[in-house]
């Protein structure tokens, strides 16, 4: 069963949250996961989670254009 985590941020200055928290994601034993990043209206941090992440086949990264908080971003 694939099971599916998904992580939402806004702020590059929490950038090594986000990396410690998607690197443990990975590390877990149970293979079938995905792991969807919600950049919640922030370019910088989207191409750097790209540039970082873009090689995983389980990290999907969606970029939201307009700031629409955290209750939004979980939609």
């Amino acid at each position: 069963m694939l099971v599916s985590v998904v992580v939402c941020t806004y702020s590059v200055d929490d950038y090594q949250n986000l990396i410690e928290a998607v690197d443990s994601l990975l590390q877990q034993a149970y293979q079938e996961i995905e792991i969807v990043i919600v950049v919640d209206s922030n370019d910088e941090l989207y191409q750097r989670v790209v540039t970082d992440y873009g090689s995983q086949e389980t990290v999907k990264t969606i970029l939201l254009k307009e700031n629409v908080g955290l209750c939004g971003a979980r939609k």
